[in-house]
Protein backbone atom coordinates (compact mmCIF):
# COMPACT_ATOMS: atom_id res chain seq x y z
CA UNK A 1 0.00 0.00 0.00
CA UNK A 2 1.30 3.20 -1.19
CA UNK A 3 0.67 6.00 2.03
CA UNK A 4 1.05 9.57 0.67
CA UNK A 5 3.06 12.05 2.37
CA UNK A 6 4.36 8.97 4.80
CA UNK A 7 7.60 9.80 6.55
CA UNK A 8 9.75 7.17 7.84
CA UNK A 9 12.15 8.88 10.66
CA UNK A 10 13.16 5.62 12.84
CA UNK A 11 16.46 5.10 12.40
CA UNK A 12 16.14 1.66 12.47
CA UNK A 13 14.19 1.57 9.14
CA UNK A 14 15.85 0.05 6.26
CA UNK A 15 14.90 -0.35 2.74
CA UNK A 16 16.00 -2.02 -0.37
CA UNK A 17 15.23 -0.08 -3.77
CA UNK A 18 16.24 -1.69 -6.81
CA UNK A 19 15.77 0.09 -10.00
CA UNK A 20 17.80 1.57 -12.28
CA UNK A 21 16.30 5.01 -11.11
CA UNK A 22 17.33 4.95 -7.78
CA UNK A 23 20.55 4.63 -8.28
CA UNK A 24 20.74 7.06 -10.87
CA UNK A 25 19.25 9.62 -7.97
CA UNK A 26 21.66 8.89 -5.34
CA UNK A 27 24.96 9.27 -7.16
CA UNK A 28 27.23 11.77 -5.81
CA UNK A 29 25.03 12.38 -2.63
CA UNK A 30 27.14 13.57 0.36
CA UNK A 31 25.97 12.51 4.36
CA UNK A 32 23.89 14.90 5.48
CA UNK A 33 22.98 15.91 2.38
CA UNK A 34 18.61 16.29 1.05
CA UNK A 35 17.47 15.20 -2.55
CA UNK A 36 14.05 15.17 -4.01
CA UNK A 37 14.23 11.74 -6.26
CA UNK A 38 11.82 11.65 -9.23
CA UNK A 39 11.74 8.14 -10.70
CA UNK A 40 9.75 7.23 -14.01
CA UNK A 41 7.94 4.56 -14.54
CA UNK A 42 10.83 3.00 -17.25
CA UNK A 43 13.55 3.66 -14.69
CA UNK A 44 11.44 2.11 -11.74
CA UNK A 45 8.68 -1.16 -11.64
CA UNK A 46 7.37 -0.55 -15.11
CA UNK A 47 4.30 -1.58 -16.20
CA UNK A 48 4.21 -4.77 -13.47
CA UNK A 49 4.66 -2.67 -10.42
CA UNK A 50 4.90 -4.61 -6.99
CA UNK A 51 1.59 -6.16 -6.60
CA UNK A 52 -0.08 -4.80 -3.70
CA UNK A 53 2.41 -2.01 -3.01
CA UNK A 54 3.07 -0.40 -6.04
CA UNK A 55 0.66 0.28 -9.07
CA UNK A 56 1.82 0.19 -12.85
CA UNK A 57 2.89 2.39 -14.25
CA UNK A 58 3.83 4.66 -11.10
CA UNK A 59 6.37 7.67 -11.28
CA UNK A 60 8.10 7.27 -7.84
CA UNK A 61 8.70 10.34 -5.76
CA UNK A 62 11.15 10.33 -2.71
CA UNK A 63 12.51 13.18 -0.04
CA UNK A 64 15.57 11.63 0.65
CA UNK A 65 17.96 12.41 3.19
CA UNK A 66 21.59 11.04 3.68
CA UNK A 67 22.29 10.08 7.46
CA UNK A 68 24.87 7.53 7.48
CA UNK A 69 26.87 6.11 5.28
CA UNK A 70 28.41 2.44 6.19
CA UNK A 71 30.05 -0.12 4.37
CA UNK A 72 28.17 -3.41 3.49
CA UNK A 73 29.50 -5.32 5.97
CA UNK A 74 28.31 -3.01 8.99
CA UNK A 75 24.49 -2.97 7.39
CA UNK A 76 24.70 -6.71 7.25
CA UNK A 77 25.69 -7.23 10.34
CA UNK A 78 23.19 -4.25 11.81
CA UNK A 79 20.83 -6.05 9.84
CA UNK A 80 21.30 -9.32 11.31
CA UNK A 81 21.30 -7.70 15.09
CA UNK A 82 17.50 -6.31 14.11
CA UNK A 83 16.28 -9.35 12.61
CA UNK A 84 17.34 -12.06 15.67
Amino acid sequence: RIEKNKKYENNLFFFFITSQGWEEGMIGMKKAGRRLVIIPPNLAYGSKGVPNCVPANSTLIFEAELRRVTSTEQFLSSLHHLLL
